[in-house]
């Protein structure tokens, strides 16, 4: 192979790479617009007019149709003892609860199975009490998705340290139906019993990296163009 030939084999690869990079930031930038959407969208959902639930219009695929919807539904306190569901990001020593926050999960039976419910946060358990039977009750609140199943286990029956829908299940000994919570904003009928409870509007939060990706991406192609243009003229040098 001549040099001439060797050269255009060289630029023809240096330009194949430096496109590959350019597509992926591209794609990374694509997919920045699609997550604004997303979110744009489920805020939306979040803000409009409550979701008036009857019977059985709670249904699993509320939580993939309408995750952060606000709906309004009907059903019964159990009578049970709160679940305390530790953030995964907050210290996960039960032990040592200070400047812990915990949320309260308690169970509500409805007319489609047991729900349950993130009653609010509290950072001192000594205040919380047993919760006493009650219903039927209305309440409102945030459908919220469940958090993957933290890895670690304790053997604290009545801490978990992400707010998964299953897990809490199987602590309570309970059967939902339902993959994710129903987040309360305010305190709820029946639920006066339980103590001090913390609210806060449910804050969207999902992880949008990809301006960063998109920038990662192009820095690599330049990179990758100015060192194939470097090679390219030490090689005519030599």
């Amino acid at each position: 192979m001549n040099t001439s030939a060797r050269t255009l084999a060289f630029g023809t690869l240096a330009l194949a790479g430096a496109l590959v990079f350019f597509a992926l930031a591209a794609w990374q930038v694509a997919r920045l617009s699609e997550k604004e959407a997303l979110i744009a969208g489920l805020n939306d959902s979040r803000d409009s007019l409550p979701l008036v639930l009857e019977g059985e219009e709670l249904t699993a695929s509320l939580w993939s149709d309408a995750p952060f919807r606000e709906v309004s539904l009907r059903g019964s306190w159990r009578d049970a003892l709160p679940l305390f569901a530790i953030f995964a990001d907050q210290n996960p020593d039960p032990d040592a609860p200070t400047g812990s926050s915990y949320r309260i999960i308690v169970p509500l039976d409805t007319q489609s199975g047991v729900l349950l419910v993130d009653a609010g946060a509290s950072s001192d358990l000594s205040q919380i009490n047993p919760l006493v039977a009650s219903g039927p009750h209305r309440v409102r609140g945030q459908i919220w998705p469940s958090e993957p199943a933290f890895p670690i286990k304790k053997t604290n029956s009545r801490v978990l340290f992400a707010l998964n829908a299953k897990e809490a299940a199987a602590r309570f000994g309970l059967q939902t139906p339902f993959p994710g919570f129903l987040r309360l904003d305010a305190n709820a009928s029946g639920l006066e019993r339980l103590g001090p409870l913390k609210h806060s509007p449910g804050r969207i939060e999902l992880i949008n990296n990809h301006f960063s990706y998109a920038v990662t991406w192009l820095s690599l192609g330049l990179i990758w163009l100015f060192l194939c243009l470097l090679a390219l003229m030490r090689r005519k040098k030599t």
